[in-house]
C-alpha cells in the first residue's frame, strides 16, 4: 500500500499484520489534459482515454503502458519473494502474505494474483531465484483496480491456483473502467476462485475516496477476507459473490 503507509498501513499494522510499503515502478510521465481539468493525465490514463488503434503515436503509448505495468508487477513479485526469504527477520508467516492497493497499487496487487509466473529476468537480491512458486501471495486486496487484458481479448491469465482477492469500485470510477473489473472478478469466478466484489453502482469515487467513504463495511468486508483466505481463524463467513452492477 505504498502512500498508504501511514494511514491505511498503519491501521492494519495495529490489527496484527506486518506491514510493508513496496515502492514499484511506474511511469509518471504527464501527456495531455482532461476537458475541464488543469491537471494532466499519466501515460496509461491518456491512452485509456483517447483509444485510437492504429495510430502510430496512441500504439507507440499503449505499448509504453503496458511494459510500465510488467515493470510494476515484477517489482511486487519480487518483494513477496523478498518478504518469504526474510520472514523470520521480520516475524512473518511465510505462508500467509496479502498484498494490496489503490488505483495503480490495486492493478499492480491484481497482477500479483494472476500473473505470479511472469517474474522476468532480473534478480532482485542475493538468492533470488525468480521462483513463481516463492512470487505467490495467498491474497490480494484492490480498491479502484483490474486485471487489464493487453491486447483487449479475454482474460487468460486468470486460471486454477491463483490468489483469492477482494476488491471495492466504483461503477462511475473516472479512471479505472468498471467494467474492466466486472470482467476481473466474472472471469476468476468462472474459474472457481475466490473473488470478492463490493461494488457501489451509483457512486464515482476512485481509490482513497471510495475507501474512505466505506471505511466501515470495507473493514469488515476486508479484515474477515484475510481472516478466512490466509488463514486466520476458523468459522468465518463464506466468500460474498455479489452481483456486479447492471
Amino acid at each position: 500500500m505504498y502512500g498508504l503507509a501511514a494511514s491505511t498501513g498503519f491501521e492494519y499494522a495495529q490489527r496484527g499484520y506486518v506491514g510493508f510499503s513496496v515502492e514499484y515502478r511506474t511511469d509518471t510521465t504527464l501527456v495531455a489534459r482532461y476537458a475541464g481539468d488543469p491537471r494532466p493525465p499519466s501515460l496509461c490514463q491518456w491512452v485509456q482515454d483517447n483509444q485510437s488503434p492504429g495510430d502510430p503515436t496512441w500504439e507507440a503509448r499503449r505499448l509504453q503502458c503496458a511494459r510500465n505495468i510488467v515493470a510494476a508487477q515484477r517489482d511486487a513479485l519480487a518483494a513477496v519473494r523478498w518478504i518469504r526469504a526474510n520472514a523470520a527477520r521480520f516475524g512473518v508467516d511465510p505462508a500467509k502474505i496479502a498484498v494490496g492497493g489503490f488505483s495503480a497499487g490495486a492493478v499492480t496487487a491484481l497482477n500479483v494474483a494472476y500473473r505470479s509466473n511472469d517474474v522476468g529476468a532480473t534478480r532482485y537480491f542475493a538468492g533470488d531465484d525468480l521462483s513463481p512458486i516463492a512470487s505467490r501471495a495467498q491474497a490480494a486486496l484492490a480498491a479502484s483496480g483490474c486485471l487489464y487484458s493487453f491486447d483487449g481479448g479475454p482474460l487468460t491469465d486468470i486460471g486454477a491456483g491463483d490468489a483469492p482477492i477482494s476488491a471495492i469500485h466504483s461503477k462511475g470510477d473516472p479512471a479505472v473502467p468498471y467494467s474492466c473489473i466486472a470482467a476481473t472478478v466474472t472471469t476468476a469466478r468462472a474459474k472457481g476462485l475466490v473473488a470478492e466484489l463490493s461494488s457501489y453502482c451509483t457512486s464515482s469515487l476512485h481509490a482513497n475516496k471510495l475507501y474512505d467513504a466505506t471505511k466501515q463495511a470495507t473493514d469488515e468486508q476486508w479484515t474477515t477476507f484475510l481472516a478466512r483466505e490466509l488463514p486466520l481463524y476458523t468459522g468465518m463467513r463464506p466468500p460474498s459473490t455479489d452481483p456486479v452492477c447492471p
